[in-house]
């Protein structure tokens, strides 16, 4: 469901005791920002907004991942998950892993924007496909649609909401505390609910993915 910012930016200023149109302590622009900061927090924690795109990799070993992405969090080519593992992981496995060549069965990811394939094809290309956390667009005026189901749209204000009355201090911010700790417990039951409906690849390599077992969630 998509609700407009003008919605939720006035709902945060009604629980603010402000009049809409003109509100004294706070403008709406400011809200409109605490609003951004909260779809960027839902996404980072929950990973909720997440979509698919692709890289072409060919003998090299090291590639960006896709523009205004926040994690990979699955990585498969021609439908065939790849083994997510680290760098020190295929060192100790080949200290010349780079020169292995071949159809990529493994993937690295480097940080947040490089990622690294094994083995490298010899020639030829090969599309990666990645699922993948995109950082939220903006929204950028009270008319801009927010694409977010109903059961986040609440959460969104309460976290404008508590941002807002940090601007006051005092008991004003204390008693909004509650708002927060709203906010950070269902933000934390659906970032469960997403990583447990997250594809599971079994690992021929045990300890690989995260450590723990061969059989892991490929999640970044």
């Amino acid at each position: 469901m998509a609700i407009s910012g003008e919605s939720v930016i006035d709902t945060i200023l009604e629980r603010l005791e402000e009049p809409l149109l003109t509100p004294v302590f706070w403008t709406r622009a400011e809200i409109l920002g605490y609003v951004n900061e909260g779809l960027f927090e839902l996404n980072n924690i929950a990973g909720k907004l997440h979509t698919t795109d692709s890289v072409v990799v060919s003998t090299d070993n090291f590639y960006n991942t896709p523009d205004a992405t926040v994690a990979v969090m699955h990585a498969s080519i021609d439908g065939r998950a790849l083994v997510r593992t680290n760098l020190e992981a295929l060192d100790r496995r080949d200290s010349k892993w780079e020169s292995a060549t071949g159809k990529p069965k493994r993937w690295v990811p480097i940080g947040v924007n490089l990622f690294a394939v094994h083995p490298r094809p010899a020639s030829g290309t090969e599309s990666v496909e990645f699922t993948v956390l995109k950082v939220p667009v903006d929204v950028t005026d009270d008319a801009t649609a927010i694409d977010l189901d109903d059961e986040f749209v609440d959460l969104i204000e309460d976290y404008g909401f508590h941002i807002a009355r940090f601007k006051e201090g005092g008991p004003e911010f204390a008693n909004a505390m509650s708002a927060l700790e709203d906010f950070a417990s269902r933000v934390g039951d659906v970032s469960t609910k997403v990583t447990t409906q997250q594809p599971q690849i079994h690992a021929a390599e045990p300890n690989v993915d995260t450590g723990k077992s061969d059989t892991t969630i490929d999640r970044a």
